[in-house]
């Protein structure tokens, strides 16, 4: 069987950082893409690669995603900087990922995007289900839904993709109010 690579961008935040503690525990290839806005090398394992790249810059620095079978797309801004800047929001949250996808070799066949639960805005069914209307009442929620969107295209809707592959996968995470060490 194939070794699997595991490219976490944004990697190195405090989400991240638990998913390279993770997968260097089960002994998975992992490399972690981050531009240290908010990262901190020192909460990585030490067995775990660093490439730096800021995904607003769409010239893709050499090595990012060689090898990569699967990514984990991890790298934004958080709600209150959207919010202070949208155009900022717009160039990371949804041009960057942008840029990453259109550097994905073929063998990436996984996409793990984080979300959030602010794709629902003020949800009028609570605990809200995933089949719940999304309506963002923020800038950071509309980067998400423009993000998961974006990811799903590339998967092609299940379908294959743009480039005529199939066998893509995607999988979309809604987070609602991360907590907990690193934080």
């Amino acid at each position: 069987m194939k070794k699997k690579t595991v490219v976490l961008v944004g990697g190195a935040g405090f989400l991240g950082s638990h998913v390279a503690d993770l997968l260097s525990g089960r002994g998975i290839s992992c490399r972690v893409v981050e531009n240290f806005r908010r990262g901190c090398r020192e909460w990585l394992p030490k067995d775990v690669e660093v490439v730096e790249w800021d995904v607003r810059d769409p010239c893709v620095s050499k090595g990012v995603f060689d090898g990569a079978t699967v990514v984990v797309w991890l790298a934004s801004l958080w709600l209150k900087h959207c919010e202070q800047d949208p155009w900022d929001a717009i160039r990371t949250n949804v041009r960057g990922l942008i840029h990453g996808i259109w550097a994905f070799p073929s063998s990436v066949w996984r996409v793990v995007y984080l979300s959030s639960a602010s794709v629902y805005g003020e949800p009028s069914i609570v605990p809200t289900p995933e089949t719940a209307p999304r309506s963002p009442t923020s800038v950071y929620g509309w980067t998400k839904v423009y993000g998961e969107e974006i990811v799903k295209a590339w998967g092609g809707y299940g379908e294959g993709d743009w480039r005529g592959n199939e066998h893509r996968e995607w999988v979309i995470l809604r987070p609602f109010n991360l907590y907990g060490p690193r934080m």
